[in-house]
């Protein structure tokens, strides 16, 4: 039997990058997948994307009037969707396959891993001995506590990606990115959607005035929300489901033709034995220390299962960081002040960096600009003016913490604002940027000038 280098178990982003990390270290490398290669990115990110980009143009060609286009009849062909949906997953997912790993050098495992010690573990009927250890197995959706749900039925993200037809109406549980992502495009598509939200404002984990302003956008566009709505019970009735909620201790109710439950994951930990490795984990995930390491020193984890952010830009980053500091003692240290992250709703969400609220809990002095799209020219030319660019300084250091964009291009925007905040660019710097004429892009220089007057005085 092959004594490994290093083995990954988890063939999601976290998991291959580090596995191609660790070859290109010169390391004999095995991976273990139960399931299929790319995780979230194949079952679900690109998929989501797919649908999300078909309603963005959809909602495009519905209000290109100003613009002189002429749209009186527009529609769906769902099928044709779903066929460009597999199609986009096909290609990106090669990148992301076992054919792929295998070229690189990399073994392929499939089946459930499990420790039988820290020296080595089981998968299926094989024994795998390796030096070091990496634990790359995501998460996974979590249905909350609430009486009947199990019982009527309700959707998850790869199952609502799968309908052969549009629902008249549904109930979105969680108002996170995933659920207003598929709270639009579904809305867009015909379908008329109420989403449930248990916090104060949606997207409670983002910056407060962004969240408020897409709620009250995305309110415009025709989607109902309840927030500060706890959903106590779901019951299938004759029309399909229906949905209490308690609001701040007043019962109401909505009935929808199905429900969606976005909300609520869980580390994919289940069978793994973490015990006879001594690696210790927690209902948020497995402890890790800011090299990735766990409690028992030859393993380290990385991406969904350590629980830190959900993203994949941070899971890739992290498996990265796993490869160098198991096999070749980089001590890298995981930052996330400089890590972007996108919500592809309508408009675009980018954030980098602290929020406003952490910002002044952290910093003796912050400074916050804005630049609104009512002001740029390229969006004016475009007729996409709603939205803005929100900076965040530290006042002391001048130099950029946060960034939030709302609005066209804000997965574009956001990448120069997080190089910014990763090079502690000066504000001036930042100011002094030239960008190409017209783009969206120029509201950082507004942002930016504005940002160097409160901090300088100048």
């Amino acid at each position: 039997m092959a004594t490994y280098d290093l083995v990954v178990i988890g063939a999601g982003i976290a998991g291959l990058t580090c596995a191609r990390e660790a070859r290109r270290l010169g390391a004999k490398v095995a991976i273990i997948e139960r399931h299929s290669f790319g995780g979230d990115i194949t079952n679900e990110l690109v998929p989501t994307a797919v649908y999300s980009h078909a309603s963005h143009l959809l909602g495009l060609v519905k209000s290109s009037g100003p613009l002189g286009v002429a749209a009186e009849e527009t529609g769906l062909d769902l099928q044709r969707l779903h066929a460009r949906a597999i199609e986009a997953t096909a290609i990106i997912g090669y990148r992301l396959s076992a054919e792929k790993a295998e070229r690189l050098g990399v073994d392929v495992y499939w089946g459930e891993a499990s420790f039988l010690s820290a020296d080595e573990l089981r998968v299926d009927g094989d024994v795998l001995p390796a030096g070091e250890f990496v634990i790359a197995t995501g998460s996974e959706p979590e249905a909350p506590s609430i009486k009947g749900l199990k019982e009527s039925g309700y959707l998850t993200y790869p199952g609502i990606l799968r309908l052969e037809s549009i629902p008249r109406s549904i109930g979105v549980i969680g108002a996170g990115p995933f659920g207003l992502e598929f709270a639009q495009f579904l809305s867009r598509f015909g379908t008329e959607v109420t989403v449930f939200e248990q916090g104060d404002h949606i997207l409670p984990d983002e910056d407060a005035e962004l969240a408020d302003f897409l709620e009250d956008t995305m309110a415009e566009q025709g989607i109902s929300f309840y927030t500060g709505a706890k959903v106590t019970r779901v019951e299938r009735v004759a029309e399909g489901c229906e949905v209490t909620v308690d609001m701040d201790g007043a019962e109401e109710k909505e009935v929808v033709q199905e429900v969606l439950v976005a909300s609520g994951r869980r580390p994919a930990t289940g069978g793994l034995n973490l015990r006879a490795a001594s690696v210790a984990a927690t209902p948020e995930g497995i402890v890790v220390d800011d090299e990735l390491r766990t409690t028992m020193g030859n393993v380290w984890a990385c991406g969904d299962v350590t629980g830190k952010r959900a993203w994949a830009s941070v899971a890739a980053y992290q498996g990265r960081i796993a490869a160098l500091n198991a096999l070749a003692g980089a001590h890298r240290t995981a930052n996330y002040e400089a890590i972007p992250m996108v919500i592809r709703t309508e408009p675009e969400i980018g954030r980098v960096g602290l929020t406003e609220e952490q910002a002044e809990a952290m910093l003796s002095s912050a400074a916050v600009s804005y630049s609104y799209f009512t002001d740029n020219d390229m969006a004016i030319i475009t007729d996409q003016m709603i939205g803005f660019v929100k900076l965040i300084a530290d006042a002391e250091r001048s130099q950029l913490v946060g960034a939030h964009v709302i609005g066209p291009a804000a997965s574009e925007i956001i990448s120069e604002l997080a190089f910014a905040i990763k090079c502690k660019s000066p504000l001036t710097e930042l100011a002094d940027l030239v960008h190409c004429y017209p783009s969206a892009g120029e509201c950082i220089h507004q942002a930016a000038e504005d940002l160097v007057r409160q901090v300088e005085g100048s």
